[in-house]
């Protein structure tokens, strides 16, 4: 990475003043992030104040972050939501979103519902998932009603708001809760699982099983199992509780001889269907049968070439074999067909080598840390 020092960044400014202020926010994320220079969270502000007094959108809504943070300044709130406000109206929905928040939170202004759907509504209109999942999450709690809606929108803008919660099935509930889970925003996708198995108990064997796996990443291990329990109640024959329950018993719990159980469960019920399979090459790698596991997952690999979650699960798989040269490799095909980082950083699947230099070499590379 090529480096520059703090006199040429202040020639950067210098174009900034002229009119170019995409450069002199890039150079507000570089100070930020430390890329090239030395991180400097105070030089990043004055970089993004020049940028956001030129008019620029994206610099005003990350100048108004670091105002609500206090990086590189102290907090003022105040400051905050001016630059948001400057950004949202110009049509930034980042900075719509987080006007939303500040109106449904009550953060450095008074809150108020209706204001906090306005602008979630601005930036849900420009497909900001987010913004989607706070108004419906604002329904679900009865923060917002429909006659609220209606009385908000005027009659040629109105829909019809069951189609934003009510109108839901299920289903949705569980696509959004998986997206929501991928992204580490777990705390609303238990809403979302919540309601789904709540619309259809059918469902709820996947929504448990989805619920002890936020619990077992937030070291819940008592109440993971729990949750193991009440779907494998639901459904006997979904494998992957079994898998998830054997490791909260094998790693958290030292319950090795149960958690072998668990996953020899798997291999039953997956048994003969190694190309419609989840687990059983992870349940192979995990009871120390590697010949098993690589065949298996060789014929997943084969059968679905173009699935990033395949990759991803060699990685897991060759990780529980010890083999983290090979897991990395699949680790990082993974990442670069696109799966989930958010579910990298805290998949238990990823432990055993969680803690490597290479490891975090490739997450870095992949996921640096964003300033905003």
């Amino acid at each position: 990475m090529n480096t520059f020092s703090y006199e040429e960044a202040r020639r950067f400014l210098a174009i900034a003043q002229k009119g170019d202020e995409r450069i002199v926010t890039s150079l507000a994320i570089a100070y930020y992030e430390g890329y090239g220079v030395e991180q400097d969270y105070a030089k990043a502000l004055e970089c993004y104040q020049k940028a956001a007094e030129l008019g620029y959108d994206v610099a005003q809504c990350d100048l108004a972050y670091m105002y609500k943070t206090g990086k590189g300044t102290p907090k003022d709130m105040e400051k905050a939501f001016y630059w948001y406000m400057k950004s949202a109206e110009q049509g930034f929905s980042d900075a719509q979103l987080e006007l939303g928040v500040l109106y449904h939170n009550g953060t450095g202004v008074k809150q108020d519902y209706m204001k906090s759907y306005y602008w979630y509504k601005k930036a849900a209109d420009q497909g900001n998932v987010k913004a989607q999942e706070n108004i419906n999450l604002m329904l679900f709690f009865n923060e917002i009603t429909e006659e609220d809606i209606k009385a908000e929108e005027s009659p040629k803008k109105r829909k019809d708001a069951k189609t934003l919660l009510k109108g839901l099935e299920a289903s949705d509930f569980i696509q959004q809760g998986d997206e929501l889970f991928e992204s580490g925003s777990f705390e609303l996708a238990k809403v979302n699982y919540t309601g789904a198995y709540e619309r259809d108990s059918r469902f709820a064997f996947y929504c448990y099983y989805r619920l002890a796996w936020i619990e077992e990443i937030y070291d819940n291990h008592e109440e993971a199992l729990q949750l193991c329990e009440k779907g494998i109640a639901r459904k006997k024959d979904f494998a992957r509780l079994y898998l998830l329950k054997g490791d909260i018993l094998k790693k958290q719990l030292g319950k090795e001889a149960a958690a072998e159980k668990c996953y020899r469960k798997c291999l039953m019920l997956e048994e003969g269907k190694i190309e419609e399979s989840v687990c059983w090459h992870l349940a192979c790698a995990k009871l120390g049968l590697r010949d098993q596991a690589v065949e298996g997952m060789n014929r997943m690999l084969e059968a679905f070439p173009d699935d990033a979650r395949q990759y991803y699960d060699a990685a897991c798989m060759y990780c529980a074999l010890q083999e983290f040269d090979t897991a990395l490799r699949y680790l990082e095909t993974s990442i670069e067909m696109g799966f989930s980082m958010y579910q990298i950083r805290y998949d238990y699947g990823m432990d055993p080598m969680r803690d490597t230099e290479k490891f975090g070499e490739i997450i870095d590379k992949y996921d640096p840390p964003l300033p905003f």
